[in-house]
């Protein structure tokens, strides 16, 4: 099981700065975003190189079919897509409306059921999922 928590957006802790100027959160974005990407690529890699199945789980900061979810996907079942149920969205903020948590399996896996919690236990819902070994 490979537990992740990939670089913040930032758009987070900019909101919080009053003096915070659209130029300057742009580019703190785009710098998030590239350290996310070589993040995602380094799991990718770690994941690819095990002799053993693997899950790949936790905070990605990355919303379906951007680059860095893309990467760690590369040849993994993300259980939501194929379990799961609803709208899937696991972010508390910006009106629940994304989905930047997963959990992921290899081929060895097929995911049986996705949940996404309404705990409120963090700014983040919990991803709950259920496997059957293929």
């Amino acid at each position: 099981v490979v537990s992740v928590h990939l670089q913040s957006t930032g758009i987070y802790f900019a909101r919080k700065r009053d003096d915070i100027r659209l130029g300057t959160l742009a580019a703190l974005m785009k710098q998030n975003r590239r350290i996310r990407n070589r993040q995602a690529s380094e799991i990718h890699r770690l994941v690819k190189d095990l002799d053993s199945p693997a899950f790949v789980c936790g905070d990605f900061n990355s919303l379906p079919l951007t680059t860095a979810q893309l990467k760690i996907k590369n040849g993994m079942k993300d259980s939501f897509m194929r379990a799961g149920h609803g709208r899937g969205f696991t972010y508390r903020y910006i009106k629940n409306l994304l989905r930047i948590d997963y959990i992921m399996c290899d081929k060895s896996f097929r995911p049986l059921e996705c949940i996404i919690e309404n705990a409120y236990l963090s700014d983040h819902r919990m991803v709950v999922s259920t496997f059957r070994e293929l």
